[in-house]
């Protein structure tokens, strides 16, 4: 059995799983697990084609019973940690399997613990914690188990595992603890933003979905529109024209044609979908198919303009159609990532590998997608605590240490840093880790939002970097140097990818308004004030060493003036024959970080009005521009407007 999601991570892989969920079918039906049985492929997941559907076929009794196991990876080619799936078998599962083997229990039920503190921490947030009933369930029943639930039931599970420990292995995949997590009350969040990008699929159904629609031009008038007539009138004279050629090539007593006089449109609408054309060999005999295939590729070919123009103008009317909905449900979603990460902040918790597969969208999943359109409908939770911190430890503990490492399209130079050489570097710990995940919710909403990965290149850049950290820790380098080196080398690349992602998509991110609630609003005006607090001190520093002011008069004026007044200051310098170029660079640095601060102030007006918007674009350069000050300083100097109109130019020191 073979597919494309068999692919191994730390030893684990697609194999092993259809292995281990045969072997609880085989429990499940009271059989040995020698009994005849097979993995049969069924095919992509129509929902989630990264997924696989296989049949589990065991003989019972002299016949052969079957379950459907549907299965995948999860971030395949991110460089997760751990060995990460989502399993459909009765119920969607998460199962996650440590890189380092896990092979004591005790250690095993301490990792789950770990991530139960910090859920408490953050509730009433929704979080998937691991627990062992998830799988054990399907496994051992006690009595009136219907009446244990939650914690009590995790509790005897956990006994019962300690009294026959022999149990535990059902626990291990290749010999190794893994965590279950159940999503049944949930949906992943890929899961629900595949409704933004699905265009392939919509434009199929469409084409498809009515193939009698050319024999009343009412009905494409009014679905199309009057201007659109003539495109009709001329799509059906192809379509009358293929279908004599079906005819003739066919035959008429092609069993195909004798009972399904509409098959050949069928046949036709489903070939100009990309589809194929024929379902089933009941459809039309294998033979046949080929002079069909032939005959489609020839009616295309010479009508390519008139298939092209319907295509374009489905394309557009799906457009129209969808659009006002789906921007709706778009910042519904950007609000609520925006809250769950407000949320984190204000419970002192980072996460430090956010990503799109480690979030759940928790809502009445019978009203999907219409709760979307509502923020306060649905929220966004938290599957995965593998990376994470609490960063605000009771009184007298210390903040812990957390794994090192991050996803790469997610990840900055911080994530491969202890925290004690951050301290050091940074002087602000808390912030440090917080706005790992800023940087993160940065790739992500632009990543859900235009299906494009927002740090593809930089992503490389840090896979790069843990070598680049041992060879100068070899060499010598002081923690700080190291830290200063490797953060030039990621951020110059983040930079510039942002601005050009950014570039790329500009309009679609504009036209995106974002409520946000009074806790989102008040993280952002706290950051902003930090920022040109920072910003303030770096202006007075500078003024103090550069010697085209000199007097504490000058000083003072120099000091209150406006970025547009300092740029004045620095023409006229700069015209003087022999002005020390040294002073006008600070002057010019002096007139960057004050049109920094000014555009700040005004952003944090509009953020302390009542319920106030902003475009995703405006977030984004929140989002990243906040992480990129912090964590590579030259950046506060680069870039004057960043965070502000979504308009900023790209401006270097001299």
């Amino acid at each position: 059995m073979t597919d494309s999601n068999d692919k191994k991570t730390a030893g684990t892989t697609v194999e092993s799983l259809t292995a281990y969920f045969l072997k609880l079918y085989k429990i499940h039906l009271g059989l040995s697990q020698d009994s005849p049985s097979e993995i049969v492929p069924v095919g992509p997941y129509p929902p989630n084609p990264k997924l696989f559907t296989y049949d589990l076929r065991v003989e019972q009794r002299g016949e052969w019973v079957s379950r459907r196991l549907t299965l995948g990876r999860i971030a395949e080619d991110t460089g997760s940690k751990s060995s990460c799936f989502f399993a459909i078998f009765d119920k969607q599962l998460v199962i996650k399997v440590p890189p380092s083997p896990i092979k004591d229990f005790e250690t095993y039920l301490a990792h789950i613990e770990r991530d139960k503190r910090i859920a408490r921490i953050l509730a009433p947030r929704p979080c998937l914690i691991p627990g062992v009933s998830a799988i054990l369930s399907r496994v051992h029943k006690f009595p009136r188990d219907h009446e244990i639930q939650g914690e009590q039931r995790e509790n005897i599970y956990y006994e019962w595992l300690r009294y026959s420990t022999e149990n535990q292995v059902f626990l291990k995949i290749d010999g190794k603890f893994a965590f279950f997590m159940d999503l049944a009350q949930h949906m992943f969040l890929p899961e629900v933003v595949a409704l933004f990008h699905g265009q392939d699929k919509k434009m199929q159904q469409e084409i498809t979905a009515d193939v009698s629609i050319l024999d009343a031009m009412d009905r494409f008038e009014g679905r199309y529109g009057m201007d659109q007539m003539g495109l009709g009138i001329e799509l059906k004279e192809v379509l009358d024209g293929f279908e004599s050629r079906v005819r003739r090539a066919l035959g008429q007593s092609a069993a195909a044609l004798s009972g399904r006089h509409d098959l050949p449109r069928h046949w036709f609408f489903r070939h100009i979908a990309g589809m194929p054309p024929v379902k089933t060999t009941e459809e039309l005999a294998t033979p046949e198919q080929e002079k069909l295939t032939a005959l489609l590729a020839a009616t295309v070919e010479e009508n390519r303009q008139v298939i092209n123009d319907y295509l374009e103008m489905v394309r557009n009317h799906l457009r129209r159609s969808s659009a006002s909905k789906l921007l709706l449900y778009m910042a519904a979603v950007t609000a609520n990532l925006l809250e769950a990460l407000a949320w984190l902040k204000e419970k002192g918790v980072a996460i430090r590998d956010i990503k799109p597969d480690n979030l759940l969208v928790a809502g009445d999943q019978a009203r999907f997608p219409v709760f979307l359109a509502d923020p306060a409908q649905f929220a966004i939770g938290l599957i995965d605590f593998e990376t994470a911190v609490v960063f605000k430890p009771e009184a007298g503990e210390p903040v812990a240490q957390p794994m090192l490492g991050g996803t790469p399209p997610y990840a900055t130079p911080l994530n491969l840093f202890a925290n004690k050489l951050i301290a050091v570097v940074y002087k602000d710990l808390d912030r440090a880790l917080y706005l790992q995940d800023w940087y993160a919710m940065a790739g992500l909403i632009y990543g859900i939002l235009t299906g494009s990965q927002l740090f593809a290149k930089t992503a490389r850049v840090f896979l790069a970097l843990p070598k680049k950290i041992a060879e100068a820790s070899k060499a010598g380098r002081s923690g700080a140097h190291i830290v200063a080196q490797v953060s030039r080398f990621f951020w110059e690349s983040a930079l510039a990818e942002f601005e050009a992602g950014i570039v790329a998509r500009r309009a679609d991110l504009s036209a995106i308004g974002v409520p946000l609630s009074e806790s989102v609003a008040a993280m952002f005006v706290h950051e902003l004030e930090m920022e040109n607090k920072r910003a303030d001190a770096m202006i007075d520093d500078l003024i103090q060493r550069q010697v085209l002011f000199k007097n504490s008069t000058n000083q003072e004026v120099l000091y209150s003036s406006s970025a547009a007044q300092v740029e004045r200051f620095a023409a006229k310098a700069g015209a003087v024959p022999g002005v020390d170029q040294a002073s006008l660079g600070m002057l010019e640095s002096i007139c960057r970080l004050k049109g920094r601060m000014e555009a700040n102030q005004a952003l944090q007006e509009r953020l302390k009005q009542i319920n106030p918007v902003l475009s995703v674009l405006e977030v984004l350069h929140l989002l990243f521009y906040r992480a990129a000050v912090f964590m590579y300083p030259e950046t506060i100097i680069r870039d004057r407007a960043a965070g502000t109109s979504g308009a900023p130019a790209a401006e270097k020191t001299s």
